[in-house]
């Protein structure tokens, strides 16, 4: 039976870009300056606040795997390395 390791990596929007309302929601709960940098550090793990920007797969038996990535400023031929192909 094959297996595969799988990794998503996400990334959050900039607090700071966040319309009022929304960064008022978000810290409403905060009740310390360390819980608002909790909040402002976790905007990855929300939908609405966070996006994929790479998922990747690896069989390592094969050591044969893939990762898909974002790279919105330059865009970046396919390649491989190393039986990992980036796309």
């Amino acid at each position: 039976m094959s297996r595969i390791i799988f990794d998503i990596e996400t990334a959050g929007k900039d607090f700071d870009s966040l319309d009022k309302g929304t960064q008022e929601y978000l810290l409403k709960w905060a009740e310390t300056e360390e819980d608002e940098k909790d909040v402002k550090e976790s905007l990855s793990f929300y939908p609405l606040t966070g996006e994929v920007i790479t998922i990747g797969m690896l069989n390592p038996d094969t050591d044969k795997g893939v990762v898909y990535f974002q790279s919105p400023e330059t865009a970046i031929a396919p390649f491989e390395e190393n039986g990992i192909r980036f796309e």
